[in-house]
């Protein structure tokens, strides 16, 4: 069995911070909060009820309670998201989007520490996961299909699932 992300929870006057300068929200339990793929999910910090961080084969990665937050370093970076996070309870959070959180981790360095090492934990962890991420598909005497697991391996992505072949005649 794998490590899971670690779960960090945020103060009172963090989750004001937050509030300030997100949106508050509501989900209902099995509602979808991101999906695999998603460009554009914000930064979310629970106040009430639970989430759940699911892979594509469904299965549990994690979950975050009261004060945890969801993300990982895709936020910050652009890429898509290789994780589904469902409300397993009714919750009630403040949602940042993206652009509004880099601000944020301009002008709070407290929050840009906690921030920015439990996004790049969270991503280490999950790229010690197989089946999370892109899958690359080809030849291994193919200079492409180097090429492509090169840049994936420099831009840090979860493995996703690799498959090889024989190179055809």
């Amino acid at each position: 069995m794998s490590a899971q992300p670690a779960t960090r929870v945020l103060s009172s006057s963090q989750l004001q911070t937050l509030a300030e300068h997100g949106e508050e929200r509501t989900a209902q339990a099995g509602e979808t909060l991101y999906d695999i793929g998603d460009r554009s999910y914000p930064f979310i910090a629970i106040l009430e009820g639970e989430a759940v961080i699911l892979d594509a084969a469904g299965q549990e990665v994690v979950r975050h309670g009261p004060s945890g937050f969801l993300g990982e370093i895709n936020l910050l970076s652009g890429q898509t998201v290789f994780l589904r996070a469902v409300a397993t309870k009714p919750m009630r959070y403040i949602a940042l989007d993206r652009e509004e959180l880099r601000k944020l981790l301009f002008e709070d360095g407290s929050l840009s520490d906690l921030f920015l090492n439990a996004f790049v934990e969270r991503r280490e962890l999950l790229q010690q996961r197989h089946g999370i991420g892109p899958q690359i598909i080809g030849s291994r005497d193919w200079p492409d299909t180097r090429r492509l697991l090169d840049f994936a391996r420099a831009q840090k992505l979860p493995r996703g699932s690799i498959r090889l072949t024989r190179t055809a005649a």
